[in-house]
């Protein structure tokens, strides 16, 4: 869960975000269809565009991150800090094997939220794909260390 406040810029509608979202949790595309309602012209910058609605229909992971990286894009740019919106379009560009495009956002995303686990995972796994063994082996045993403490810290049953 992040709590970051975020202030809309008028080139991205709130309609274009929460798809965004949406169609970037597996969890929620693998349990949700929902309809995407039009909106008044002054609310949205840009048509929906068909390839949204079949990527998630499809449930692609490579379909769906080909349709919100735009969504994405635009997020990381009105908010560059935002780690949750670094770390989607770098998954995003990872799925679509874009590793050298990836790395910096899931860097970023890492550096303004060390705290996932599934961020360094991911991180591991782009400097993996681009050659990167020291950083690879550096994000992947913290990705552990995280995950161990998480287990550690979860409230065991009785």
């Amino acid at each position: 869960m992040w709590h970051h406040k975020i202030v809309l810029p008028l080139s991205l509608s709130r309609r274009d975000l929460l798809l965004a979202l949406l169609l970037c949790n597996p969890l929620l595309r693998a349990q949700s269809h929902p309809q995407v309602r039009p909106t008044p012209a002054a609310h949205t910058a840009t048509a929906p565009d068909p390839a949204q609605g079949q990527a998630l229909q499809n449930n692609d992971p490579a379909q769906v991150s080909q349709a919100t990286q735009p969504l994405l894009e635009k997020l990381t740019t009105a908010h560059p800090t935002h780690a949750q919106a670094q770390y989607q379009l770098g998954k995003a560009l990872l799925e679509q094997e874009k590793t050298s495009d990836a790395i910096p956002h899931l860097e970023l995303a890492a550096k303004n939220d060390p705290a996932p686990d599934y961020i360094h995972y991911q991180l591991g796994t782009a400097y993996r794909k681009a050659g990167r063994t020291a950083d690879a082996d550096r994000e992947l045993t913290l990705y552990r260390d995280i995950k161990a403490r998480n287990r550690q810290a979860a409230p065991q049953p009785h």
